[in-house]
């Protein structure tokens, strides 16, 4: 193919893209409202900062409602974000149908479900996949950083990991890989500076927060909310009430109370008016409540592990994709057999896929630039779903929403991996 027609063929691919990224737009316009979206708009236009909101994100949404009032314009930076992913991952794929793989991205179930809602998840994972194009078309051009790159780079993580607090987690692999494309730097400088910066970018992040942008006489302290559950999950399975007494809503709270409100969600115990308990309210009660919590855990540890398993078990499931999804497939006259089918498209069985992926990548990381996606993809994917066993509050496929769209985004890079796998192998047995 001349130059010429390689020119037109990569326009004509980005045109397609970016006309399904106008419709995207056009058909979630003008962005969709949950209670925390409300929430993250009330923080917003207050200017009451608030941690657990990501006040990084109110604060870009304070600006963007001074132009247009609403959603809208957060909409467009979170489609910016996801299709900027796609245009950069695809476009390593133009001469190959899994090209189309990427804006089909879209329509999948688990992912699809939530596009549109004003959620600090969505730009979290957005963020990061944005980060992880523009990585891996660097990867595969084989072309070191420029001092634009970094700063662009360190920008754009600084606000994906801001707005989420799990992110943290996840943000090594991220520093990794940028400093894997500096060949100036050896393998150990490497891995203690991506440590480094890491906790620099991190600590950096808990400064903005605490001291600089928050309101602390706002403070929510939503750590709480996982102690507060997990003592209740324990009571329920261990049939002892673990609960300090000065967490009861009212007198005399019973474990047969506490369980008629323990559910695969957290609110029922505690922010409805009839909940039996209720948030701690000084800093006195918060060191208790983590006295409680610690003891709690050391003395029924099987009740803990029982229900923190069956929270993670129903958050890799996906369970509360099915029903909003068969919703609005029959809201717009379409099929509904497709909801039928969410549970496939869950991380309950992506996380095993991700394993392989790992060590597929990890077999053929001399062979094919492909390996540096998909292994940072999926140790993102799986690190940030064990990380949910501990961290996790209740069950939402929210959650994993981050471990299931890493996964999505690398089936490609799979492919190009299992491709050369077969390669090396068949070159071992012709020796």
């Amino acid at each position: 193919m001349s130059q010429k027609k390689e020119s037109s063929y990569d326009i004509l691919h980005f045109l397609i893209l970016f006309g399904l990224a106008l419709l995207s737009i056009v058909f979630l316009w003008p962005g969709k409202m949950s209670p925390d979206s409300m929430t993250i708009y009330g923080l917003a236009v207050g200017g009451a900062y608030r941690s657990e909101w990501g006040p990084l994100l109110q604060l870009i949404w304070k600006y963007a409602d001074l132009v247009i009032k609403g959603p809208a314009l957060m909409l467009i930076l979170e489609m910016a974000f996801f299709w900027g992913a796609v245009m950069l991952m695809a476009q390593q794929f133009l001469r190959s149908k899994w090209f189309w793989w990427f804006p089909f991205i879209f329509l999948y179930p688990s992912i699809f479900i939530s596009m549109g809602f004003i959620w600090k998840d969505l730009y979290f994972t957005f963020g990061y996949m944005l980060a992880s194009g523009f990585l891996t078309k660097k990867t595969f051009e084989k072309t070191p950083l420029s001092g634009k790159d970094y700063f662009f780079l360190i920008v754009l993580l600084f606000f994906a990991t801001s707005v989420k607090y799990q992110a943290q987690f996840v943000l090594f692999f991220m520093v990794g890989w940028i400093l894997y494309l500096s060949p100036q730097l050896g393998s150990f400088k490497k891995s203690l500076y991506a440590i480094l910066l890491t906790g620099v970018m991190i600590f950096s992040i808990d400064i903005l927060h605490e001291k600089i942008m928050c309101d602390k006489t706002e403070e929510t302290y939503s750590w709480q909310k996982v102690k507060i559950y997990d003592l209740a999950g324990i009571s329920v399975r261990s049939g002892d009430n673990v609960v300090p007494s000065f967490l009861f809503n009212y007198p005399n709270v019973t474990n047969e109370k506490i369980k008629e409100k323990y559910s695969h969600l957290w609110e029922p115990l505690i922010t409805e008016t009839d909940s039996p308990l209720r948030f701690t309210k000084t800093d006195e009660e918060r060191n208790e409540l983590i006295k409680a919590w610690k003891e709690a855990v050391l003395k029924h540890p099987l009740a803990y592990l029982s229900h923190r398993m069956s929270v993670l078990y129903k958050t890799l499931s996906g369970s509360d994709v099915k029903r909003p999804l068969r919703q609005f497939l029959k809201a717009h006259h379409l099929p509904t057999w497709p909801a039928n089918m969410t549970i496939i498209f869950s991380y309950i069985f992506g996380l095993p896929l991700s394993l392989f992926y790992i060590w597929l990548s990890l077999k053929v990381r001399k062979g094919t630039s492909a390996a540096v996606p998909l292994f940072v993809l999926n140790m993102m994917a799986v690190t940030y779903a064990l990380f949910l066993f501990v961290f996790s509050l209740a069950s939402t496929s929210r959650y994993v929403y981050f471990s299931v769209t890493c996964l999505a985004f690398s089936h490609p890079f799979a492919y190009l991996c299992w491709k050369k796998r077969k390669e090396s192998l068949g070159e071992e047995i012709s020796h």
